[in-house]
């Protein structure tokens, strides 16, 4: 009995012949299928690039009024989103002079289970918009879960005075107001965010309109726009 499964473990197996060759399409699907992540990692850095280049050059107009950036670990429900955004038009001003107070809020969303392939392409690509984000001037506030991990990482949020961290200085507690102190009704997506500014290194290469968001801020952490 035992020979007989060892010549059918070493019987001779002749392949059936040549795979069927693959049409153009089903090759382009096929390679869309393993490579597709790796398309959107690169277009979202280009994009991002590409966002810095016109930002420099002074053609991005319009500009919103006021810009915020989420970063955390989980992305925001739109209606918590919309919710945010409706905050700071209602205290806000119309400082482009379009008639409208215009507020965006972007989602930079660092996964935590970055073991897994897909979080870890996409927190990539977040970490490379929010790069651009700060480089290029683009949000004033910023609505963060860890503020202790973006203080450490990139030492922009201002103290009381609009004033940068010195070097070395991951400091964030007094950089910081906890969301749920300043607005009222806030969505309990966002009971658990803190709320900050970031500072800048000189009065050249500041977010546009800085006045006006620098009075929303004053307004927001006085308690008025409660």
């Amino acid at each position: 009995m035992a020979s007989e499964y060892l010549k059918y473990l070493n019987r001779d197996v002749k392949p059936e012949g040549p795979p069927p060759e693959l049409t153009p399409k089903e090759k382009r699907r096929n390679w869309w299928y393993y490579h597709w992540k790796i398309v959107a990692v690169v277009c979202i850095i280009v994009l991002a690039g590409v966002s810095m280049l016109l930002h420099n050059l002074g053609i991005t107009e319009p500009i919103p009024d006021y810009q915020i950036a989420y970063v955390g670990s989980t992305r925001l429900p739109d209606e918590t989103v919309e919710a945010l955004t409706n905050f700071f038009e209602e205290h806000g001003e119309d400082a482009s002079g379009d008639g409208k107070v215009t507020v965006i809020l972007t989602q930079y969303v660092f996964y935590k289970d970055t073991d897994a392939y897909d979080y870890a392409q996409l927190t990539l690509s977040a970490s490379a918009a929010l790069d651009s984000d700060i480089a290029t001037q683009t949000s004033y506030f910023f609505l963060m879960d860890n503020p202790a991990g973006v203080a450490g990482d990139y030492q922009l949020l201002a103290d009381a005075e609009g004033n940068l961290p010195p070097e070395g200085d991951h400091s964030w507690e007094d950089r910081v107001v906890p969301l749920s102190d300043v607005m009222k009704n806030v969505p309990s997506e966002a009971s658990g965010l803190y709320l900050a500014r970031r500072g800048f290194y000189d009065e050249e290469h500041t977010v546009k309109y800085k006045d006006a968001c620098d009075e929303l801020w004053e307004t927001i952490v006085a308690g008025k726009a409660q």
